[in-house]
């Protein structure tokens, strides 16, 4: 996903910690800076650590996690919650983040972690996913910003301990949803395209209805915690989810799905979803996954805009390839130099047929010059070889006044 920075007023609250073991590393695994809980693991002052290989101070914490450090140094993608057992002294939960050019451990010592101090290690861990996320889409081209999004639903799924990520988009003027991207702790063989109708009830407003997708595409939040035994009993929160339920599973426990956003229109939604249990989402991940999803449209619309302006560029170079061809052409080359020509803006576009009628000398009738057919489709050959334009209802006069028609 690419380097992301831990923030340094959160890095400098956690050196501050009584309880929480942190240390600075650099690119040589020699310790930059130390907090006192963790020096005191090897019972040494902190000054004795500036310099010192991590290997040296801390043995057994490196014969158990010396792959992953190397593996962080080298992917730049934390390793978060990795749990110590059998590690004496060390023990606990260990986050290993990139920081500059080194890394910076995070000790916890699970049953002596104080609230303050729990809160502080998630706000640092979401503000090191936001980096992350963000910065994974830097320099991407279009066509890998599809698989960037995907590494970025698992980046936060995983951070929010949620078992399935997905974007879906809004098709068909917002009558369906279909997924566009997903990812799942458990992967499960799902159809192709993977669509739903959006459920709204006739007799109310889709801003005002209770299901989920008429309320994502209305541009409203959908958020599904911890459910009640008679809501549970009854499935009256599968009835909210509506057909939401048929994309994320009728097993879900918990859910946050978000509109995404391209400017003012709601193009489609991001989901988060728990299959394991159920849980309540806390106002600081729902913070985190709003700047995600903001994120994610982001890309979105960046690669839309960057695709247009190839296309638009593709087209402009075939055009000019094909004016060098008329021009070069000679008077018995034009009629095939014309066929090209259609089957080659056809192709490119494409379209299903590309015909050139011109008027008699009459101007009482049109005459098929030329057709280009793509594969399967029928001639216009007899029976609209030579048609009357007084026939032509379908054609406004400004066409055969000499004006475009579209």
């Amino acid at each position: 996903m690419g380097e992301a920075l831990p923030d340094v007023t959160l890095v400098d609250a956690l050196f501050r910690s009584s309880v929480i073991g942190v240390a600075l590393l650099d690119s040589g695994l020699r310790c930059v800076r130390v907090n006192e809980a963790l020096a005191a693991l090897s019972q040494r002052p902190v000054a004795e650590h500036l310099g010192v290989p991590v290997r040296t101070f801390l043995p057994a914490l490196v014969e158990v996690v010396q792959p992953w450090l190397e593996e962080v140094l080298r992917t730049r993608r934390p390793r978060l919650q990795q749990v110590l057992r059998g590690a004496r002294p060390v023990h606990g939960v260990l986050d290993i983040l990139p920081h500059a050019d080194g890394l910076l451990l995070i000790l916890a010592d699970s049953p002596s972690l104080l609230h303050s101090e729990r809160v502080l290690l998630a706000r640092l861990r979401l503000s090191e996913l936001l980096s992350e996320v963000s910065a994974g889409f830097i320099e991407l081209r279009p066509s890998e910003v599809g698989t960037g999004i995907t590494r970025a639903l698992q980046a936060a799924a995983e951070a929010f301990d949620a078992d399935l990520a997905l974007v879906a988009c809004f098709v068909d003027d917002k009558a369906a949803a279909e997924v566009a991207h997903r990812w799942e702790r458990e992967p499960r063989e799902r159809p192709e395209p993977e669509r739903v109708a959006i459920d709204v009830d006739p007799g109310k407003r889709p801003d005002t209805s209770r299901a989920a997708l008429p309320r994502l595409a209305a541009g409203h939040d959908v958020v599904l915690g911890l459910v009640t035994e008679s809501e549970r009993a009854q499935r009256t929160h599968l009835l909210h989810l509506g057909a939401l339920a048929t994309l994320v599973g009728e097993q879900a426990r918990s859910l946050v799905a978000m509109p995404l956003r391209m400017g003012r229109d709601v193009t489609g939604f991001v989901c988060f979803g728990c299959l394991r249990r159920e849980r309540d989402w806390t106002s600081e991940i729902l913070t985190s996954m709003r700047v995600i999803v903001e994120i994610i449209a982001s890309a979105m619309h960046r690669r839309q805009q960057e695709e247009r302006i190839e296309e638009r560029l593709r087209f402009e170079a075939l055009v000019s390839r094909l004016s060098r061809e008329f021009v070069s052409a000679s008077l018995t080359e034009m009629d095939a130099v014309v066929l090209r020509a259609l089957q080659t803006i056809g192709t490119a576009r494409p379209f299903s047929r590309a015909v050139i009628y011109r008027r008699d000398p009459t101007d009482q009738w049109l005459e098929l010059w030329h057709e280009w057919l793509a594969p399967g489709m029928p001639s216009l050959r007899p029976t609209f070889l030579r048609v009357p334009r007084s026939e032509i209802g379908y054609i406004p006069p400004a066409f055969f006044q000499g004006e475009s028609v579209i």
